[in-house]
């Protein structure tokens, strides 16, 4: 009986054993397939976003028309002003800057002659006043002259 019985736990182990290799295939298995699935759902979800992405060019595309052969050309003539009057305006814009500069040196220079000028009748003015006074000097020694004359008169 005892040789039964270890006979029966020699082929329960025996069994045991083999459902534990089953279950661990299983579970190996199962792994691959969910790691298979993983790569297939990023796939899709990469699919997925570039349809959409596709759909949103194509709904833009739908809100903006593609253009006729006239507007392309009357845009580009509208650029093609918009680039000549910038470069009128640069050309215009240096041009008063060279206007500033020279209305700057004419201040200057006027400024120069105005000092100039100022000193000049400065100085006429002081050598009318040292005449003036040089002529008065003379008057009042002529009347003392003139005061003095008389009395020995």
């Amino acid at each position: 009986m005892q040789w039964d019985w270890l006979t029966k736990e020699n082929e329960y182990r025996a069994t045991i054993s083999k459902l534990e290799k089953q279950v661990r295939e299983l579970q190996f298995e199962n792994s691959l397939q969910v790691a298979a699935y993983e790569g297939e759902k990023k796939k899709l979800a990469k699919e997925n976003e570039a349809l959409r992405a596709q759909i949103q060019k194509m709904k833009t595309a739908v809100e903006n028309p593609t253009r006729s052969d006239i507007d392309e050309k009357l845009i580009a003539n509208l650029r093609h002003k918009v680039n000549d009057y910038s470069f009128d305006l640069n050309k215009v814009e240096s041009e008063i800057a060279k206007a500033r500069k020279q209305l700057a040196n004419n201040a200057n220079e006027r400024a120069r002659l105005v000092k100039q000028l100022k000193e000049k009748y400065d100085d006429e003015v002081a050598g009318l006043k040292k005449r003036v006074i040089a002529t008065e000097n003379k008057m009042i020694k002529q009347a003392k002259y003139f005061k003095v004359e008389k009395e020995h008169c």
